[in-house]
């Protein structure tokens, strides 16, 4: 979702025993109302991110819910690491640069974003990433500010809008079944995923 439309602010809303990682600071100004476990430190940092999941899955605990905040910062960081990397390098000019990018042959950076992904698919609770949105100038769509590919990697897909001061809640995909494509609604995209997966997490009275 785009800026203020509650992608931070729903995640902590989500009735688990969350563990977040905060790439951007999102979660700060809700630290006193919504208890959370996570890093001390606010981090981006793709190898830091990718030890710490693989800490908390080897000792869980009471850890019902695995959340990055949002994903498109860690992606960056990468694309500022590959960028570096070319230009130290200086074997590329920057459209070559751009180039490599968008065809995904940028080798060890790539890997290592793969890593990442597969560990969170392999986790062993429940995880949910909140990604920024871009607008193609041009034909008006709204994707996930982050690696092309991303929203074919998690089963469920949420896009949120705020339109006035109403949340819109979009499902853009849910293998699952329990969300129907291309629904939309004015529940808010935390509710939304509470209704739908309720008993992950305990939740078993009336829909919120």
């Amino acid at each position: 979702g785009g800026s203020a439309s509650g992608k931070s602010y729903g995640l902590l809303q989500i009735p688990a025993t969350k563990y977040i990682i905060d790439a951007e600071g999102g979660t700060l100004p809700y630290q006193d109302r919504f208890p959370f476990q996570g890093p001390e430190i606010v981090t981006d940092d793709p190898f830091f991110v990718r030890d710490d999941i693989a800490r908390v899955m080897a000792n869980p605990g009471d850890v019902t819910l695995i959340g990055i905040d949002p994903l498109t910062t860690i992606w960056n960081q990468l694309v500022d690491i590959a960028d570096k990397e070319v230009r130290d390098r200086k074997k590329h000019d920057l459209s070559q640069f751009q180039q490599a990018l968008d065809i995904g042959s940028w080798g060890p950076i790539k890997r290592i974003w793969r890593g990442l992904i597969a560990d969170l698919r392999r986790a062993s609770v429940p995880v949910i990433v909140t990604c920024r949105e871009k607008i193609d100038v041009t034909t008006g769509a709204r994707d996930p500010d982050c690696e092309k590919n991303i929203r074919f990697e998690f089963d469920t897909v949420l896009r949120t809008e705020l339109v006035g001061d109403k949340r819109i809640t979009y499902c853009d995909r849910d293998r699952w079944g329990k969300i129907p494509t291309g629904s939309s609604t004015f529940l808010p995209w935390n509710e939304v995923v509470t209704n739908a997966f309720r008993e992950w997490w305990g939740h078993t009275g009336e829909p919120m």
